[in-house]
């Protein structure tokens, strides 16, 4: 799958392409800041079925760069 093909596969995803060259942003940073608030919103009785255990669904992205790369704006 190339680049432009994964922004387009959903509207949504090409919303976030937009809006971060808007924001003159790198569109996976800022989508790399929008994932865990879409997965803070789901409440924490909702669970990845098993097997092998019922498991909660979390996610982690770290955004690293230099001063000034733009991680805060991303966000």
């Amino acid at each position: 799958m190339t680049e432009d093909e994964f922004w387009s596969a959903r509207p949504v995803l090409e919303h976030i392409k937009q809006f971060a060259h808007a924001r003159m942003c790198a569109p996976f940073a800022v989508l790399g800041a929008a994932l865990p608030r879409a997965v803070g919103i789901i409440p924490p009785v909702n669970c990845l079925p098993p097997p092998p255990a019922r498991s909660s669904i979390n996610l982690f992205i770290a955004l690293c760069g230099p001063s000034g790369a733009g991680k805060g704006t991303s966000e």
